[in-house]
């Protein structure tokens, strides 16, 4: 990482890294939902699975099904991130949700520093938003509205493979983190001078 990269340095922090998703995992990421999608149109097509919704959505047809599928989940997510981001406090952008299927993208917007504890929260934020939203579930909905929602739980959670391994990294790192969003694809990483945790 060159100096004229470098953001501005924070007081008894040093820069330890810019983050960055693995290259794999963007296209590993894309391949359950795809996969789930997919799995879930021909189902319909067949008339395994019912519902008016579904077969609206198969009467679309097989691309516009599965781009619906695969787009529907970077935007959801994108939607409750920012939100999340926005009642913590800090500027988001919506431009960046435009383009979410880009690899690396980050709700809060640029030339921010933001903590390891907002970052978990915002990057857990889906998840439990998710887990709250499959509650109804339990109880005896109509068969086209359990179906429609189960369908948009399974194929946003099986989406959720980037969060996953950032809160993982996140966990790794000391309790004082701060990070530092430059651009929609460079996300800075300073930790305490005092390697304190």
């Amino acid at each position: 990482m060159s100096l004229h990269e470098q953001p501005l340095l924070l007081e008894g922090y040093h820069v330890v890294s810019a983050f960055r998703y693995p290259a794999k995992l963007m296209y590993a990421a894309k391949l359950p939902p795809i996969l789930t999608g997919m799995g879930l149109y021909m189902l319909a097509a067949g008339g395994i699975i019912g519902g008016g919704v579904f077969r609206g959505l198969v009467g679309l047809g097989d691309l516009v099904f599965i781009a619906v599928v695969v787009f529907s989940i970077d935007i959801i997510r994108g939607l409750i991130q920012r939100g999340v981001s926005r009642l913590l406090g800090y500027r988001i952008s919506m431009y960046t949700l435009l383009i979410a299927p880009l690899e690396a993208t980050f709700a809060v917007g640029r030339d921010q520093f933001f903590s390891r504890r907002d970052a978990l929260l915002i990057a857990i934020a889906p998840f439990c938003l998710f887990l709250l939203a499959s509650i109804p579930l339990l109880f005896r909905l109509p068969a086209m509205i359990a179906g429609v929602l189960a369908f948009v739980l399974v194929v946003n959670v099986l989406g959720e493979a980037w969060d996953a391994y950032f809160i993982c990294w996140l966990l790794w790192r000391p309790r004082r983190t701060m990070l530092f969003t430059q651009s929609i694809f460079r996300l800075f990483v300073f930790e305490p001078e005092d390697n304190e945790t």
